[in-house]
C-alpha cells in the first residue's frame, strides 16, 4: 500500500505471495525489488517495484527447493547487484542487474547461512550463520573471508543508513536455580 505524506486514503500499489521479500537501494537510487516464490514453490522470482505504478519488469529467477523457505534475497546499497541465499546449504550468490552475470561467494568456514544483508559500503554482506544453536553474525568480503561480529544472536541485523552501526536482534535469559534440601 502506499500513504499519502499530506494524508488521505491508502492506496494498493501491489500484491504478493505471502513471504515476499521486498529490498530497496539508498539515494540516489530509487530501486526497490521484490522476491516472491513462484506459484509451484520451485523459483524465487526478483521483479522492480515502483512506489506509483506496483510491480515492474522481472530482473532474474533462481531455483529454490520448494518445501524449503529459508532463501533470502538482498538488493545492493547502489542498486548495481543482490545478493541470495537459496537454502542454508548453499553458497552466497550474487547477480550484477548490469551484466546479468552471477557468481558465488562460498563463506570460507562457516555453513548454515540463515539471512543476509548488504554492507553499507557494497563491499560485503552481514550474514548471518546458524552455530551450536544460536546465531552468530559475520561480515563476509566478497571473496568469502568471514569476520565475526556478535555470537549469540537470533535471525535479524540491520544497519543504519551511515553504516556506523548495527542493530542486532539478540536473546538473554536470566535464570534463578533454588536447591531445596529435606523436602
Amino acid at each position: 500500500m502506499r500513504v499519502p505524506i499530506g494524508g488521505g486514503p491508502s492506496q494498493l500499489v501491489l500484491t504478493a505471495v505471502p513471504g515476499s521479500q521486498v529490498s530497496c537501494a539508498r539515494p540516489p537510487s530509487d530501486l526497490c525489488v521484490i522476491a516472491e516464490l513462484s506459484e509451484d514453490r520451485k523459483q524465487v522470482i526478483v521483479n522492480a517495484v515502483d512506489p506509483v505504478t506496483g510491480r515492474g519488469s522481472e530482473l532474474t529467477r533462481f531455483a529454490v527447493h520448494p518445501d524449503d523457505d529459508r532463501w533470502n534475497v538482498e538488493l545492493s546499497p547502489d542498486a548495481t547487484r543482490f545478493a541470495a541465499i537459496r537454502s542454508p546449504d548453499d553458497p552466497i550468490y550474487v547477480w550484477s542487474l548490469h551484466s546479468k552475470k552471477m557468481r558465488e561467494v562460498r563463506v570460507i568456514g562457516w555453513s548454515n547461512l540463515r539471512n543476509l544483508s548488504w554492507a553499507g559500503d557494497g563491499k560485503g554482506l552481514l550474514v548471518v550463520t546458524r552455530q551450536k544453536g544460536y546465531g552468530t553474525i559475520l561480515h563476509v568480503d566478497l571473496q568469502g573471508h568471514a569476520n565475526v561480529l556478535w555470537e549469540r544472536a537470533t535471525e535479524g541485523v540491520a544497519e543504519s543508513p551511515d553504516g556506523r552501526h548495527l542493530c542486532i536482534s539478540s536473546n538473554t535469559v536470566d535464570q534463578n536455580v533454588w536447591m531445596l534440601e529435606n523436602f
